[in-house]
């Protein structure tokens, strides 16, 4: 996570420090194994040595990052201005009209 130092606490038992920003955290960390497919494996750890992180710091910020909120990517005005201009109320373009339209505003 952003901010985020991580560190071992020392001796046995998957303690580890943690600095949040400013704030000092001691959390325990519990062990888990997980069963996939070779391939995705290789995969996983050739992106956790390019980033470098463990798969399980990898797999640890997904799932923090996939509990937070998302927030709706909104869209630049002239483009949401144009959504929905084409649909006829029933979702269809009528392309009858759309010529008309063109005809209408360019000749």
């Amino acid at each position: 996570m952003p901010g985020e130092q991580q560190k071992p606490a020392g001796g046995r038992g998957g303690a580890v420090d943690k600095t949040y920003g400013s704030v000092n955290m001691h959390v325990m960390q519990a062990k888990l194994t997980l069963r996939m497919e070779a391939a995705v494996i290789r995969k996983a750890k050739r992106l956790a040595r390019k980033r470098g992180k463990s798969v399980s710091r990898m797999l640890s910020d997904f799932i923090a990052l996939a509990e937070e909120p998302r927030e709706e990517a909104s869209l630049p005005p002239l483009t949401a201005a144009m959504v929905g201009v084409l649909a006829a109320g029933d979702g269809v373009v009528n392309e009858d009209a759309y010529r008309q339209h063109l005809e209408d505003r360019h000749l």
